[in-house]
């Protein structure tokens, strides 16, 4: 299914809730972004982007595959890294699709 999402995919999600597990507990993580990044001929995806989300410094999450749920879009592996904190230290992370 990742395969298929595009940038248009979650352009209408903009500023909404994913969530997922730490431990016992769930962290809501909120789509702050997303990025059209520049094309390159022969790139295994046609149209590369990137999704920036914030979470709860409190709850930190790791470079790793997660399992984010989305009222909408529904269950989706993605692999995340934290990019450092954002503005008031909120935690940042970002997904890469090229």
């Amino acid at each position: 299914m990742l395969d298929q999402l595009t940038a248009a995919s979650f352009d209408p999600h903009r500023g909404s809730t994913f969530r997922t597990a730490v431990g016992q507990d769930e962290v809501e993580l909120r789509l702050a972004a997303v990025e059209r990044l520049p094309t390159y001929p022969g790139a295994p995806r046609p149209e590369p982007f990137s999704l920036v989300f914030t979470g709860p410094p409190e709850s930190p999450l790791g470079q790793r595959t997660h399992r984010l749920h989305h009222d909408v879009i529904g269950d989706l592996e993605i692999f995340l890294v934290p990019i450092g904190p954002g503005p008031e230290g909120i935690a940042r992370y970002e997904a890469v699709f090229n």
